[in-house]
């Protein structure tokens, strides 16, 4: 059946395709598992799984609205500098954050089908003990 088009989803670049690949997640779920809260406080963070690997940060910025994309993270591999495929986005506000997980089910770039969720809080960078090596 033919829908009408949808209007563009605040924070966005433009309206979002569509695409039916299975029922929707149910409520408080993401791809089987319970999704992550949107935030109260800075970051708004969120994960965006099977970006085209063509892809750059000013590329991916300007998919989600620019004007409201405060960082773009294209994580690489580390040898050879290849993309891994994801990114973090950071939102400037968690409204933003909100309306792009709402449409989690009808993104796509590039041909590919995007995996959207709030992406997991930042982990603490102080060394949690053990050490040790091969030789200890």
């Amino acid at each position: 059946p033919d829908e009408a088009p949808r209007p563009p989803a605040a924070g966005h670049g433009g309206p979002l395709p569509r695409y039916d690949d299975g029922p929707p997640p149910r409520d408080g779920q993401r791809y089987g598992r319970p999704s992550r809260p949107v935030p109260t406080q800075p970051p708004y963070l969120l994960f965006v799984g099977n970006l085209p690997f063509s892809v750059d940060e000013r590329d991916v910025a300007e998919f989600f609205g620019a004007d409201q994309v405060v960082n773009v993270t294209l994580p690489v591999e580390h040898d050879g500098g290849r993309p891994r495929g994801f990114a973090y986005v950071e939102f400037s506000n968690p409204v933003i954050l909100q309306d792009v997980i709402n449409d989690s089910g009808n993104i796509s770039m590039g041909g590919r089908n995007l995996r959207v969720d709030v992406a997991e809080p930042p982990r603490s960078r102080e060394r949690r003990g053990g050490g040790g090596g091969f030789f200890e």
